[in-house]
C-alpha cells in the first residue's frame, strides 16, 4: 500500500484538471488521455522490503536497477535498513 503525498492537486492542474492546461480556465491545448504520475513519496508500511516498494512504485523497471535507485534518492545504506512508516523519496527516473 502506498500512501501518497499532495501529488492528486497537481496531476490534476498538469493533466487538465480545473484550472489546467485544458481544463475550464486554463491555458489550452490538445485534450489527451492523463498520464499517471508517479507518486513522490512512499510510506513504508509494517514488514515492507524495499524490493517490495521498488516493485509496486517500478513495476516496468528491473528491480535491482529500481532498488537501487531508490537506495541512492534515499541515501540507504542497504536495502534492509527500512524502518516502518519511513517515508522514502521516488526518483522520476524509475
Amino acid at each position: 500500500m502506498l500512501v501518497v503525498g499532495a501529488v492528486a492537486t497537481m496531476a490534476s492542474l498538469l493533466s487538465g484538471g480545473p484550472g489546467g492546461p485544458g481544463g475550464p480556465g486554463g491555458t489550452g491545448g490538445a485534450a489527451g488521455p492523463a498520464t499517471p504520475l508517479r507518486p513522490a513519496t512512499v510510506v513504508v508500511q509494517p514488514g515492507q522490503t524495499l524490493w517490495q516498494v521498488a516493485a509496486e512504485v517500478a513495476p516496468t523497471t528491473e528491480r535491482r536497477a529500481a532498488v537501487d535507485a531508490l537506495m541512492r534518492a534515499n541515501s540507504l545504506a542497504s536495502a534492509g535498513s527500512l524502518v516502518s512508516g519511513q517515508q522514502l523519496v521516488v526518483p522520476r527516473d524509475l
